[in-house]
């Protein structure tokens, strides 16, 4: 739980291996609330979408794109463990726009308890591709105005690793995007190729062009045949350095069974982890895959979903090239926990939950068994039930739900470890959850019994507007209750999108105010939210202000600016405190709901990529007012950074002191990228101005 080991990294990316004390967040799940604290009624069922989406598409001239192909994508949740790495988005529906560029899509594919990340995508012939997000349980779906942007290609090479060229390879597309930018196109699914080509194949000469590019967007890949070995990557547009891959042959790979201890028999559905690699089990217990050959080889598997069998890790295998077969994997069998997750209230039983485990740290289970946050991890059924085995000895089950509705509580790390109270509560020492329950496994017992509760939290709406008195068309809102939310899902969000100002505050306890950090991307504007569940029969009505910007000046030691500096991962972040925080009261209350995140995973419109202009400068233009945001000295950094927490009022502009560049290695590599970022504006400049 203090840190990840590069096992940990790879685990996480299976999304089967979850736990509810996960930083990331998942976003805000569609599915409507009664609006009362810990009602006893019967919550609302999710239904059947049955309301028609419509729009218009244009093209970048701004005229109807007839023709245009329209399909709607989303994310089901699943409740069981997933093959393979990608994620399980799903076509929902899909449309054609008349000659007006108008589409009407009304027949949804249904979803048991509503679809989540909804991606609407647009392309024509020769445009790129355009999309957003919609949630289609709003209560008022708006007509969408989506508009095509110009078509960007990007190329690339493949070659052999004996440098000649890998003709005729077949590459799927998974996605378009930014620099981690979790709003981009997810292509990990059929979009049928009337939209999008999600493969396309090497020439003679191993070229490779991915066509229908917005423009300063990238392109993510992945390689999956047999005579090569499995990899991902991503190309940038406008990158200096030339898009070549190198195509290494799958000479290594594992191969083996997994198979239960106590009778041999093989275990279908078995999670198996490598380096950089995962994969399941098939019906005959049977795995084969291809890792990193370049490490140490740990085969990790965890055991079948609903079944009473322990997760373990085999001894190493050298890094010897060719393969290793016949590897067999025996999973313990550990105590079968029967257990059931219901409303505390009403009983009603809480579908689709995610059961985490984590032994305490005096509890060395035996037998092999892993213990890591992640492993065992399973879910409960429509009837809030579940199977999983654990092994003998103290530790604590997590719960994670599916719904926004449930309350988020937060929890010490050190008392999940020790037991004991321990250190206050802060960012560096909390986890947030929707229940736990403290178990202590009899190493005689075969079989246990447990039922885990959560509360259902009041709901509050609103409506939201901007400072010119207009609903924003998407505002970003940052919550702790973000925080705790896990799913099977690769690419988890951390904001709840709202859309055209209807606003939805889920999940309030009954007891405790609650803060919200919203944020208007497009337009700048912001404002941080204090909420009670006491308010809920209050009209709320939110009036964004302007964002504050402040600057950080990078010099050498002589005090020349340094051009063309990138910091890699963004170093300002914001940090989820309370207002008055800075206002020389920073008692351990004021902390108990410490967190951060770096901006540009929650607001990369106005954060990816920065690299500072002429004059040394990067400027972050959209802070939110009243909020909290760190400059912290980062391992992620090329410079060191001196520790700034700033807070600014609407529309003001601060300058951070000058920070100086004392790496010459640094200091090259932004004399080098500014000189090439200038070569690239030439052409363009000259263009412009011929043009006039």
């Amino acid at each position: 739980m203090r840190g990840l080991s590069t096992y940990d990294h790879l685990i996480r990316t299976a999304r089967t291996l979850l736990v509810a004390t996960a930083l990331l967040a998942f976003a805000m799940w569609p599915i409507e609330a009664n609006p009362q604290t810990g009602s006893a009624g019967a919550a609302e069922e999710v239904t059947f979408v049955e309301k028609p989406l419509e729009g218009k598409v244009v093209d970048a001239a701004g005229k109807p794109a007839a023709g245009a192909k329209v399909t709607l994508i989303g994310l089901a949740w699943r409740g069981e463990y997933a093959s393979g790495s990608s994620v399980p988005f799903d076509v929902i529906a899909k449309s054609e726009c008349d000659n007006q560029g108008d589409f009407r899509i009304t027949n949804f594919k249904p979803s048991p308890i509503g679809w989540q990340l909804v991606q609407v995508a647009a392309l024509a012939k020769d445009s790129g591709v355009a999309w957003q997000r919609v949630d289609l349980y709003h209560e008022q779906l708006a007509p969408l105005e989506m508009r095509l942007p110009a078509n960007q290609q990007i190329r690339g090479r493949l070659i052999t690793a004996d440098g000649k060229p890998a003709a005729g390879v077949a590459v799927n597309i998974t996605g378009i995007g930014r620099r981690r930018d979790l709003d981009g196109l997810n292509l990990e699914c059929d979009l049928g190729d009337a939209l999008f080509p999600s493969t396309v194949t090497t020439n003679d000469e191993g070229e490779l062009v991915a066509n229908h590019v917005p423009p300063g967007f990238g392109v993510s890949f992945i390689l999956d045949q047999k005579q090569y070995a499995k990899q991902r990557w991503t190309w940038k547009p406008g990158d200096p350095a030339l898009h070549t891959v190198t195509l290494p042959p799958r000479e290594y790979h594992v191969s083996g069974t997994v198979v239960s201890a106590d009778s041999g028999e093989p275990l279908t559905g078995a999670v198996v982890c490598a380096p950089s690699v995962i994969g399941e089990s098939d019906n005959h217990g049977r795995f084969h895959l291809s890792p990193s050959a370049y490490l140490p080889i740990w085969i990790i598997a965890f055991p079948p979903n609903g079944t009473p069998y322990l997760g373990t890790k085999s001894q190493a295998i050298p890094p010897e090239s060719g393969p290793i077969p016949d590897v067999k994997i025996e999973l313990p069998r550990g105590v079968a926990i029967r257990g059931r997750v219901v409303e505390r209230l009403s009983g009603k039983p809480v579908a689709h939950a995610g059961i985490g485990y984590i032994p305490r740290d005096d509890n060395v289970p035996q037998n092999g068994f892993v213990p890591d946050t992640r492993s065992p991890c399973t879910f409960t059924d429509e009837k809030g039930e579940f199977l999983m085995g654990l092994p003998a000895g103290k530790g604590t089950l997590l719960v994670s739900c599916a719904s926004a509705d449930n309350v988020v509580y937060q929890l010490s790390r050190d008392l999940l470890a020790t037991g004991k109270p321990g250190l206050p509560l802060d960012y560096t020492n909390s986890s947030y959850v929707f229940g736990q329950l403290a178990i202590d496994v009899p190493a005689a017992a075969s079989e246990m019994q447990v039922q885990l509760s959560v509360d259902r939290g009041a709901t509050i709406r609103g409506t939201v507007v901007g400072v010119d008195g207009k609903p924003p068309r998407l505002i970003k809102v940052l919550s702790h209750q973000f925080r705790a939310r896990f799913s099977d899902v690769f690419y988890p969000s951390t904001y709840q999108p709202v859309f055209d100002g209807q606003l939805a505050l889920r999940g309030l306890p009954s007891d405790e105010e609650r803060l919200y950090w919203l944020l208007d991307p497009a337009g700048k504007q912001g404002k941080v939210l204090r909420v009670r569940a006491s308010d809920v029969d209050k009209p709320l009505k939110v009036e964004l202000e302007k964002c504050g910007s402040a600057s950080v000046h990078f010099v050498d030691a002589n005090g020349t600016p340094v051009a063309g500096l990138a910091l890699g991962e963004c170093a300002m972040s914001i940090n989820m405190l309370p207002e008055d925080a800075l206002a020389g009261n920073s008692s351990n209350e004021h902390f108990a709901h410490a967190d951060n995140l770096c901006l540009d995973l929650f607001d990369f419109q106005n954060c990816h990529d920065l690299v500072s202009d002429e004059n040394g400068r990067i400027t972050y233009t959209a802070l939110i007012p009243s909020a909290i945001y760190s400059l912290p000295t980062t391992p992620m950094s090329p410079v060191t950074i001196v520790p700034h927490n700033i807070k600014l009022a609407p529309g003001e502009h601060l300058d951070l002191p000058d920070v100086v560049v004392r790496n010459q290695a640094v200091l090259d590599q932004a004399t080098k990228r500014w000189n090439q970022m200038s070569n690239q504006r030439a052409p363009a400049e000259q263009h412009i101005g011929n043009a006039k």
